[in-house]
């Protein structure tokens, strides 16, 4: 498989029910942030790399599909940089 075929955000949802009733039983949830990473680097990166970690997990496992990331952030000392996003604890 390819990494399309393993985000399940990007699969119709006769789709998913199929590969569910083929016998695929998991799915990956990733966890990251939209924060500030330097001069450099955009606030997409977390996600980026999350994404990337959540699809080798999915294909080493061979039956689990990739949700969509999520981002619940818990970076408040991020905040007085543009566009980081947190929640309150």
């Amino acid at each position: 498989m390819g990494n399309e075929e393993y985000l399940l955000e990007r699969m119709p949802w006769p789709l998913i029910r199929e590969i569910i009733d083929s016998g695929m039983d998991t799915v990956i949830i990733c966890t990251t942030s939209v924060e500030q990473h330097g001069y450099h680097l955009s606030k997409l990166s977390d996600t980026l790399i999350g994404q990337a970690v959540g699809l080798l997990v999915a294909k080493k496992l061979g039956n689990a599909l990739l949700a969509p990331v999520i981002r619940p952030d818990l970076s408040q000392h991020h905040i007085p940089k543009a566009g980081s996003l947190t929640l309150r604890p």
